[in-house]
């Protein structure tokens, strides 16, 4: 699942990088909110998987 989580990361990360803020800020703030939320998610399967 941590894989899983960080290759989706990789990618949002990817296409953010790709996205001008400027001309389509919609488009970057959902991508970034959904790259929040990610990171979030993998950070509570490693809490999970340390036993915290």
């Amino acid at each position: 699942m941590e894989l899983t989580a960080a290759r989706r990361i990789a990618e949002v990360k990817s296409r953010l990088q790709r996205t001008n803020p400027v001309e389509h800020p919609a488009e970057y703030n959902r991508m970034f909110g959904e790259l929040a939320a990610l990171e979030q998610h993998r950070r509570q399967l490693r809490d999970r998987m340390a036993g915290l």
